[in-house]
């Protein structure tokens, strides 16, 4: 999932245009508990797909995406790479680029709630694990503290 922020940032819109799209119904998104909301990057995408032709799309030269590459330590979309290379980087590019960081965010917010899960999971089993052991404890221990006593009638026959 992906914060109302990071898919501003990513689409190189504001939040107010995605809290709008949001409140008219035209991008459905969850609200968090802090009160953010969190979109799925698919969502997020098909809503993009749909009105992009309504926005003016930001130039090569204001975009920064979130993550900066390994390769020459420039942004992709950054006005270097494209005057190195000789080839403006293209805005079905930087949308292209946005929707993958887009997915990539929300596969990383999906990852980290499952780990939590897991986490959570394994407390679980290891507090019933112990429960399970302290009360085999107790079963065993109190069968053999206790003599075999013989019934009540057999004491009296001696």
């Amino acid at each position: 999932m992906v914060t109302l922020g990071n898919a501003a940032k990513q689409l190189g819109l504001s939040k107010p245009t995605i809290s709008k799209a949001i409140s008219r119904g035209h991008l459905s998104a969850t609200r968090r508990e802090d009160g953010s909301f969190a979109i799925d990057p698919a969502e997020l995408m098909r809503w993009w797909e749909s009105s992009r032709h309504r926005f003016h799309v930001q130039p090569a030269s204001h975009f920064q995406p979130s993550t900066p590459s390994t390769e020459n330590g420039n942004p992709p979309g950054n006005p270097a790479n494209a005057a190195d290379t000789g080839n403006p980087v293209s805005n079905e590019v930087r949308v292209q680029l946005a929707r993958l960081e887009a997915e990539l965010a929300g596969v990383k917010e999906l990852l980290r709630v499952h780990k939590e899960q897991i986490d959570d999971l394994r407390g679980e089993r290891d507090k019933l694990l112990g429960q399970v052991d302290a009360t085999h404890r107790l079963l065993t221990h109190h069968t053999k503290a206790e003599p075999q006593l013989r019934p009540w009638w057999r004491r009296l026959a001696g």
